[in-house]
């Protein structure tokens, strides 16, 4: 049976780029997040409902007749962003492809077309919106499907479905003759909202109705239908839908044709939706490969095995993936798959036996291997008594490297993101090196690549495989602490709340903090008020309950992550074997998983307990090594400011030489507070700090905020010139890099959104400050690595955390250990500022610094 589907396009585009991540197709630079949005939400329509005809309707920029009719209608209504406009064409040319007709037309509106269509093809219909004004056009044969969540999710809505709101079809018009729509700027009648609305409808049926017996109501409510009768029978007709166009499309050209030709495909793949071109049904034609088209052998017993592996010896080289099953290949066309529940499994060759087979192969130094994410690789084999040698490549690096903006959650998303085929992972590995290795050396960095992170990944695996020793048992005391403490700001909580509320909702606290305390609400959500920590550091002052709830959640995180969360990870031999994640950053930055140590707090007591319980292993000692101050000396040497360097070079403390040029006295009158304020100017202005951001941390006005940054740009000068520069220079090139050469790309300097373009300019000033420091950290790492390796010492690299180093050390070795990291850590690089590391040693981590 026929069924039309009828896509409301501007509203669901619209929805879709507000609610989806601003995603860019990385050969053409087109923003295409709300492209993906709505095609995904197509194809889950089309799958649910099964429509045999569809209609893709748009707005034109031409007015329309409602704005003869009222001046103000929509006059409220912003621009369209430009990132989501460029997207229309693109969207228009590929429902094109998929031969639905575009439908638009001067002087009406998409609706107009929506309800002309649906009344006069005289089929079921489904029309899919985010407008409720398309709840008018329900009937027993049109179904409105409106969004929620952006587009992810919809509501069917049919007569049945409407009148549970109390109203009919027909009253949709009438509600907002009535209430007015601010939406669309539909005035409606002054002073009547939603409920006295509905009171009305449900008690006179219609709008004439209610004039019609104006005499029965009384006071106000009397006097502002009266005075407000000419707007709503205007209202009235600007919020009719006109279902009489006339239409120059016949119903026979809307006909959905399933599977679609494969000129979809190409054109998704044009603007780099791989994902949604893998949902979409496409018929494929039998002489045109698709993707790299690739000849996968199937492997179902142990000589056929053992026979590709001759092909791979013979080859020198190979690719490895182990996800979903083995899969192999000697280049991007040709693979091999051992896969679950095919006829391998039935002739015994089981999964470990598969592996002993491949171990040959797979520790020989002279085959090279293309493989993706090799440090998780090398564990998983490591488990089955398998050392992986000859790494040669590692796509993951190169995939991150070529974008830093992006992060994969799994080796097919990287593929499709680079519009490759994921069918053959390890067929695919060598497709990716081969995209995204260029990509890498047409940007300078694949020095970066091959001298510093491809051999980084050994050095992370051995890291990881140490493990740091733990004090288990101080673990469970700290839980009982972390226990007792939310156990008394609860109940402190509770006395300024006037009783108990479950603190964790966020619903119930915003109950407390914005109607029972009254204190003024922030940002509103779809669930109510928002109570993040934003919103919350901005109330503390208001009220006392304040900072004990961001004291609660502070503690009560800290308990769920690293005294609660660190004992299930706690292994046997009492070792935590954290996860760093090398291709996770934008700078270059390293972070950790399971537990996260980056976000330990560096200068609060909670911090010290838990750095406390990180001990060295038994008999042994930590040491430990800290860069000083190295993102300040880094912008001494980018900015080259005389003062400055002068400072760093001649060992004095910078923040006290800071205090003393900005509040003009000598260096023994600096105070604490001075220092402090000085502190906080120094490593604010390497985040791009506004002088409202550094009021707030300092508690101090906004005019002494400017007079501390002003008087900072005077005393170094360079710094200010080397700021505007760069800002300048990223907004001309489209990226910033590191001293080294490691570039991240800036899109958002060249947003339409002003805050966009704030962010943008942070991240200019930022990465080459954070992404410089973490090269130099990697390259000390690597260093360190070498000379332990090379001195043929017990002692283990264990750890990286921000700026520090930390080795599992022989007592006998802990001096030369110190002497090590000092020269691995010091003699990186020469820049115009010296690097100082701070060294020592000690049982544990808190002592050893």
């Amino acid at each position: 049976m026929e069924r039309i589907l009828l896509l409301d396009s501007n509203s669901l585009i619209n929805r879709a780029y507000y609610a989806l991540p601003n995603l860019t197709d990385r050969s053409s630079g087109l923003h295409t997040g709300a492209i993906f949005g709505y095609m995904n939400m197509l194809i889950n329509v089309i799958n649910k409902y099964k429509p045999t005809h569809a209609v893709a309707v748009f707005d034109r920029k031409a007015p329309v007749f409602r704005k003869a009719l009222y001046e103000g209608y929509k006059a409220q209504r912003k621009p369209m962003p430009e990132e989501l406009a460029e997207q229309l064409e693109p969207l228009k040319n590929i429902l094109r492809a998929m031969k639905i007709p575009v439908a638009e037309m001067d002087g009406f509106e998409a609706d107009d077309i929506i309800g002309s269509i649906s009344r006069q093809w005289e089929y079921p219909a489904i029309i899919v919106t985010g407008d409720r004004d398309s709840l008018q056009l329900v009937s027993d044969r049109v179904h409105v499907l409106l969004t929620k969540k952006g587009v992810s999710e919809v509501e069917e809505y049919t007569p049945e479905r409407l009148k549970e709101d109390g109203l009919t079809p027909a009253q949709v018009i009438d509600l907002k003759a009535l209430m007015g729509d601010a939406s669309d700027n539909i005035p409606g009648v002054a002073g009547v909202g939603e409920k006295t609305a509905k009171m009305l409808l449900s008690e006179y049926s219609d709008l004439d109705g209610v004039y019609s017996h104006l005499g029965e109501l009384k006071g106000k409510l009397k006097e502002r239908l009266e005075e407000g009768k000419d707007s709503a029978y205007m209202s009235y007709t600007l919020a009719t839908i006109k279902c009489d166009v006339p239409l120059a499309l016949n119903m026979d050209g809307a006909e959905l044709k399933i599977p679609f030709d494969e000129s979809v495909r190409e054109e998704l793949l044009k603007y780099g939706l791989l994902k949604v071109a893998d949902r979409l049904p496409v018929k494929i034609e039998e002489d045109k490969p698709r993707g790299y088209g690739y000849e996968v052998e199937s492997i179902n017993s142990e000589s056929a095995l053992g026979a590709y592996l001759e092909k791979v010896k013979a080859a020198g080289r190979m690719s490895v993936s182990l996800e979903g099953g083995v899969f192999l290949a000697t280049d991007e066309k040709h693979g091999a798959a051992l896969l679950p529940g095919q006829t391998l499994f039935d002739e015994g060759l089981e999964y470990g036996r598969a592996l002993e087979l491949l171990k040959e192969v797979l520790e020989d130094e002279n085959i090279k291997k293309t493989v993706y994410d090799g440090k998780s690789l090398a564990h998983t084999l490591s488990r089955h008594g398998i050392t992986l040698r000859g790494v040669e490549d590692d796509v993951l690096l190169l995939a991150w490297l070529d974008d830093a903006n992006r992060t994969y959650k799994t080796q097919a998303d990287a593929f499709a993101s680079f519009g490759i085929d994921p069918a053959c992972p390890a067929c695919a590995a060598f497709a990716l090196r081969e995209i995204a290795g260029q990509g890498v050396k047409d940007k300078g960095m694949y020095k970066i690549y091959t001298d510093m992170e491809l051999p980084l990944v050994p050095v992370l695996y051995g890291m990881e495989e140490a493990g740091f020793c733990v004090d288990k048992q101080g673990l469970i005391r700290l839980n009982g602490e972390f226990e007792r403490i939310l156990d008394e700001l609860k109940r402190d909580i509770y006395a300024l709340a006037g009783g108990e509320f479950n603190v964790n909702s966020p619903q119930q606290l915003a109950d407390i903090l914005f109607r029972k305390l009254g204190l003024k609400s922030g940002r509103k959500n779809r669930r109510g008020y928002s109570t993040n920590v934003e919103v919350l550091s901005e109330l503390e002052d208001e009220h006392a309950i304040v900072p004990l709830i961001l004291r609660y959640r502070e503690i009560a995180k800290l308990r769920s992550t690293y005294a609660l969360g660190m004992l299930p990870l706690v292994d046997e031999n009492d070792k935590l074997h954290t996860v760093f994640r090398q291709a996770a950053t934008s700078t270059g930055r390293l972070s950790s998983t399971e537990p996260n140590l980056q976000n330990i707090p560096v200068r609060k007591a909670e911090g010290a307990l838990i750095r406390k319980l990180f001990i060295a292993s038994p008999g042994n000692v930590l040491v430990t090594a800290d860069y000083s101050q190295i993102e300040l000396r880094l912008m001494a040497h980018f900015s080259g400011d005389s003062a400055m360097c002068a400072a760093f070079n001649a060992g004095t403390d910078i923040h006290t030489v800071t205090a003393a040029k900005v509040f003009r006295v000598p260096e023994y009158m600096v105070t604490p507070e001075m220092r402090r304020h000085a502190k906080a100017v120094n490593f604010g202005i390497i985040y791009g700090i506004s002088e409202y951001g550094l009021a707030k941390d300092l508690g101090i006005s906004r005019v002494r905020a400017r007079e501390f940054i002003e008087g900072y740009f005077a005393t170094y000068p360079g710094v200010k010139k080397y700021m505007n520069e760069a800002i300048e220079t990223a907004k001309e090139k489209g990226y910033v890099q590191t001293l080294f050469g490691r570039r991240r790309e800036v899109p958002e300097l060249k947003a339409a959104n002003a805050n966009q373009r704030a962010f943008g300019e942070r991240v200019a000033l930022n990465m080459p400050l954070q992404g410089t420091a973490s090269d130099i950290i990697k390259l000390a790492m690597l260093n360190a690595a070498a000379k332990l390796k090379e001195g043929g010492y017990a002692s283990r690299l264990i750890m990286q955390v921000h700026d520090e180093l930390i080795i599992d050390a022989v007592p006998e070795e802990a001096e030369q250990m110190k002497k090590l990291l000092r020269d691995s850590m010091e003699n990186v690089v020469q820049l115009k500022v010296k690097l100082e590391v701070e060294v020592g040693s000690g049982p544990n981590w808190l002592e050893a610094k």
